[in-house]
């Protein structure tokens, strides 16, 4: 279940209180520096992130939203261009 942001008084309506960081990481392994260093495509990089166990940004923040820290609204506002 995803959650919503209700908002009252003490946070403007918002629904949000506070800040929480997601994160996206991407550890530069021998094959990912080789794949650099061929001019790999960011598609093809980002196929090899995360099959190397990777999750992306969008991913994190999903995982957040499910465990009640925000809402799917919010993590498609804030991650909205970081993935097709």
């Amino acid at each position: 279940p995803y959650y919503t942001a209700p908002g009252c008084g003490e946070c403007f309506n918002t629904g949000f209180s506070g800040r929480f960081a997601v994160h996206e990481w991407f550890q530069v392994d021998k094959a990912a520096r080789e794949m650099i260093l061929r001019r790999a495509s960011p598609d093809d990089l980002l196929a090899a992130a995360q099959k190397s166990g990777m999750r992306t940004l969008q991913q994190d923040a999903l995982e957040k939203a499910a465990q009640g820290m925000t809402s799917l609204a919010e993590v498609m506002r804030a991650t909205r261009d970081t993935e097709a």
